[in-house]
């Protein structure tokens, strides 16, 4: 029962961790990237969109048959992560 607790409190742990360092390495990064959008011309919010779905249509082809449901939302929720994040720059530009 113990180590039942251990091997959960130190998942939980290590979760936390990885989920501050990312916030901490990851947001500012994309954020700056919207930053560096803003100052190209010609550069149009739709092409979020279009980035969104060849990404979807790059994993589907390199993960094959483990592109499954579990896949396919987790890997749609890091773009959209991505693509709200630089638009939210462009926005407040």
């Amino acid at each position: 029962m113990l180590f039942n607790v251990q091997a959960y409190l130190l998942k939980w742990l290590i979760q936390t961790f990885y989920h501050i360092s990312f916030q901490l390495s990851l947001i500012p990064n994309l954020l700056r990237l919207g930053q560096q959008h803003t100052n190209i011309d010609g550069f149009k919010h739709e092409y979020f969109e279009i980035f969104y779905i060849a990404m979807d249509g790059i994993c589907k082809e390199q993960l094959g048959r483990d592109y499954n449901s579990q896949t396919k939302t987790a890997w749609r929720k890091i773009f959209r992560l991505i693509v709200t994040k630089v638009k939210q720059m462009i926005t407040h530009a």
